[in-house]
Parts: C-alpha cells; structure tokens; sequence
C-alpha cells in the first residue's frame, strides 16, 4: 500500500483498553487468524503497526498495544523503561487470553520482548526483534550518548523552541530516514513536544546499568528472528550481534533502514515476516 493518503485514513478496526496497574492500555486490533502482538519504539504508537495489519490482516489478526502516556493510553504513575514495559506486556497478554503468539517488538518495544519471553516462554511462539535494545553493553560511552540525547528531550520537555527543528532532522536523517515511512514520520514529528517527557526519561533509562540484557538473551526458547535496520546508529548491529546471536535459534535479514525495517522497508519486511511466522509450528 504505496498510497500516502490511503495510508493516512486506515485504522484499526477495534480497540481494547485493559488495566494494567494504574494505567489504562490501549490495544489496537485488526484482522483475522494467528495472533501478532506489536510494540512500538518509545514515542511512537499503534500507529506504527496499521499499513502492515492491513497488508496481511486477511491472514494474521495484529494486536498493536500503545505504551503508558502515547497512542491512545493513560501515563498512570509510570516510567519508561523495558523492565517496567515488559510487566505492561505481560499484564496485556493475561488480560486478553493470549495463550499463542507471535511478539513484533521494535526498538524498546523489543527490549520488553527479550525480558518477557526469557522469563515466560510459554504462550509465546516466536519473536520478530526489530533493533530492540538492551544488546549492546553499557559503557561509557554508552552512557555519555544517551545522557546526551536525554537533554535533547529535555529541552522538548521544557518547551524550548529550537526542540522543534532539531526532533524534525532527528528522524528525517537518522530515526526513519526511508521515504515510505515518509507518512508515519510527519505524524510522529508533529508529536515532539507531546512525547518528549517520556523520551527523556527512556534515554536516561537507557544509560543504566539495568538496561543491559544480554545475559537474558540465551533464555529465549522459541524461534527468533532479528529484523535489523543495518543505517541504526544508536542501536548498530555491530554493537548488538554477539549478544543477539546467543539466541538459541535465531535468523538475522538486514535491512536498508534507519531504526524500524517495517515501515521503511514494507515490502520486504512482510515477505521476511510472512516467511517466518509460516515456518512456525
């Protein structure tokens, strides 16, 4: 579905929302057959996920969850990390009686995948990582990036006017700089200062020593499949393989994209994706 406009107009078809401690999590569905549960990057949303539900929605039903405060969901007394995200997940997953399925994370999104399915396997058939963090270690240099682009966000945070343009050139040259994701980044750009009290407290998060999961990687019974945006700077493959490939059964397809290979490479994600969720007992 090339179409901007056609884009633009689609929506999940119905909605959830499901209480999880003291927020309110919407959980957008579409489509019919085997279950796909999404979760978006920090400050993105649902939205991330509507072209592809709608692509193989005739096949798959796409369950896409917005984290506390984005999307369609309350903040509740929350932070943003992937320890606290996975416990939003497993909370979902109970509510709605997934006992089978398959788990797209992106991003932070995948990093509450990798904590979740290491520590409750069951019910989970396989995982489609796309350049989840949490693989790369936490040094110094890790810490000073993301302290970094935490008072980026804080200067988002405090209204600042130059926060604007620098959010716009932040995803047009190195979050999603592929034109077909040319729709969602607009839409996600116009959220900067709305989203950027969460991203600043995700970056922060980033450069704790808890963010580190690669010790956890190992616990991942069921199929893995990496979808890496090879353009990523801050989550690089380079940086992330040795602990990605611990996965006991892992394949790994690179894409030409800067952070998420769904919406910057459509068409060959959901061939990789269709690949992969058939192959699955």
């Amino acid at each position: 579905m090339s179409n901007p406009e056609q884009i633009n107009n689609l929506k999940f078809s119905r909605v959830e929302i499901v209480k999880v401690g003291d927020a309110s999590i919407a959980c957008h569905r579409h489509g019919t057959g085997k279950k796909v549960l999404c979760l978006h990057a920090t400050g993105h949303s649902s939205r991330d996920f509507v072209e592809l539900a709608y692509s193989l929605g005739d096949r798959l039903e796409f369950i896409a969850v917005d984290w506390p405060g984005q999307g369609d969901s309350t903040l509740g007394n929350s932070r943003a990390d992937a320890e606290h995200y996975a416990s939003i997940l497993g909370g979902v997953l109970d509510a709605l009686e997934l006992e089978d399925c398959v788990i797209l994370g992106n991003s932070i999104g995948g990093a509450a995948a990798i904590i979740h399915s290491s520590r409750r396997p069951a019910g989970v058939s396989g995982l489609v990582l796309c350049n989840p963090g949490g693989l790369q270690a936490v040094n110094l240099i890790a810490r000073l990036y993301c302290r970094f682009i935490a008072r980026k966000f804080a200067k988002g945070e405090a209204e600042h006017p130059k926060f604007e343009h620098w959010f716009r050139r932040y995803y047009e040259k190195t979050v999603l700089p592929e034109q077909p994701a040319t729709w969602r980044r607009n839409e996600i750009i116009a959220t900067g200062y709305q989203v950027a009290p969460i991203l600043r407290s995700a970056w922060e998060g980033f450069a704790q020593p808890v963010a580190d999961l690669r010790p956890l990687v190992k616990n991942l019974s069921m199929p893995v499949l990496y979808a890496w945006a090879r353009a990523d700077q801050a989550v690089a493959w380079s940086r992330s393989k040795k602990a990605a490939l611990q996965a006991p059964i892992n394949e790994v397809k690179m894409f030409q994209a800067g952070h998420c290979a769904f919406l910057e490479c459509p068409d060959e994600f959901r061939r990789e994706f269709c690949r992969f969720v058939d192959g699955l007992v």
